[in-house]
C-alpha cells in the first residue's frame, strides 16, 4: 500500500468518525494529522479495523471503515455513509376539532338542578345550585362539592357537562348540569430564543402551530447554521430542523397551552484531515451529507 493510499485512507477513518459525531476534544495537532498507525493502533485497541471493498458495508467488530478514495468509487460514496443517525422524536399535526375545547384558564360556569326533596346540594325549596365561576387549573380540573375534583380539560363543554353529571351520580342521582364555558386571555406559549421577537404569545385562536408561532415571533434569526427547532411540552423535548417542517406540512405541530418553542443552531460537524488539503471543522449546513458531499465542502 503506497503513502498517497495510506493518507486517504486515514482521511476517511476521520470523517466518519466525525459524521458519527465524534469529535477530538482538548488536542493539540502542532505537526499535523495523527499518522495513520497511530490512529490505527488507537482503533485496534478499541474496536478492531476493517479495510472493505464496498464503502458503508460496516464490520460487526468495528465503527468505522477504512476506503481507498478512487474516481471510480465516487458514486458509491454518493450514498456513503448508509446510517441512521439518533434523531430526537417530533410530534405529527393534529388539528383541534373545529368546536371549542375547553384548556387550562378557561372559565366555566356550572348550574346543577336537583328535584330530589333531601337533595344534598340544594336547600330546602331549592332546585337550582348555581356555582360560582371556576378558571380551570393547570392539571385540567375543576372542584364540585361533594364530588371533588373533574378533569375537563381536553373536552367540548358539551361533553364537560356530561362527565360532570356522571360524577354527581353518586350524590344526586337525578341532577341535571348546565355548563357555560368562556375560553381564557392568558393561555400563551412561549417563544425563548432563536427568533427575531423572543417572548410569550397568547393562543387567541385554537390550531395554532409552530410555524404560525415562529412567524409571529419575528421569524427564524438569520445566522443560524441548519436551524434546529425543539417544542418543551411538560417534561418532553421534540426535536427536527425548520427545512423539514417547511418541506412537509404534517410536521408543523399544533401547539398547546404552557409549550416553550426554542430554534437553536446545529451544533453537528465533520472534520477534514491528512491528505484531505485542509485541516478543518465544517459544520453541517444541511440534515444529512453524504461523505462525497463532504469531499465537495472540504
Amino acid at each position: 500500500m503506497n503513502e498517497g493510499a495510506d493518507l486517504a485512507m486515514l482521511f476517511y477513518r476521520i470523517l466518519l468518525l466525525g459524521l458519527l459525531g465524534f469529535s477530538l476534544v482538548g488536542c493539540s495537532l502542532p505537526r499535523g494529522a495523527g499518522l495513520q498507525s497511530e490512529v490505527l493502533a488507537e482503533a485496534s485497541s478499541r474496536d478492531g479495523v476493517a479495510i472493505s471493498d464496498t464503502a458503508g458495508a460496516q464490520p460487526s467488530t468495528a465503527d468505522f471503515v477504512i476506503e481507498t478514495v478512487t474516481r471510480a468509487r465516487l458514486p458509491i460514496f454518493a450514498a456513503w455513509p448508509r446510517l441512521e443517525l439518533p434523531r430526537q422524536n417530533w410530534l405529527s399535526r393534529s388539528d383541534d376539532p373545529a368546536g371549542p375545547i375547553i384548556a387550562s384558564g378557561d372559565q366555566v360556569e356550572v348550574t346543577i338542578w336537583d328535584p330530589e326533596q333531601t337533595s344534598l346540594l340544594a336547600s330546602p325549596g331549592e332546585r337550582r345550585v348555581p356555582l360560582q365561576a371556576m378558571t380551570v387549573s393547570a392539571s385540567g380540573r375543576i372542584f364540585l362539592p361533594y364530588v371533588g375534583e373533574v378533569r375537563i380539560s381536553g373536552m367540548s363543554p358539551e361533553h364537560a357537562r356530561e362527565a360532570i353529571e356522571r360524577e354527581l351520580l353518586a350524590v344526586a342521582p337525578s341532577a341535571q348540569v348546565q355548563l357555560q364555558h368562556t375560553p381564557g386571555t392568558t393561555v400563551t406559549v412561549s417563544v425563548v430564543g432563536g427568533v427575531g421577537s423572543p417572548g410569550s404569545y397568547p393562543l387567541l385562536a385554537r390550531n395554532r402551530t409552530v410555524l404560525n408561532l415562529l412567524a409571529e415571533a419575528g421569524g427564524v434569526r438569520a445566522g443560524l447554521n441548519n436551524p434546529q427547532v425543539r417544542l418543551i411540552r411538560g417534561g418532553d423535548i421534540y426535536g427536527t430542523s425548520i427545512d423539514l417542517l417547511f418541506e412537509n406540512p404534517n410536521l408543523d405541530a399544533t401547539v398547546r397551552p404552557g409549550d416553550r418553542i426554542l430554534v437553536e443552531p446545529d451544533e453537528r460537524f465533520f472534520m477534514s484531515l491528512g491528505a484531505a488539503g485542509s485541516e478543518a471543522i465544517h459544520p453541517f449546513e444541511r440534515d444529512r451529507i453524504t461523505a462525497l458531499e463532504a469531499m465537495s465542502i472540504i
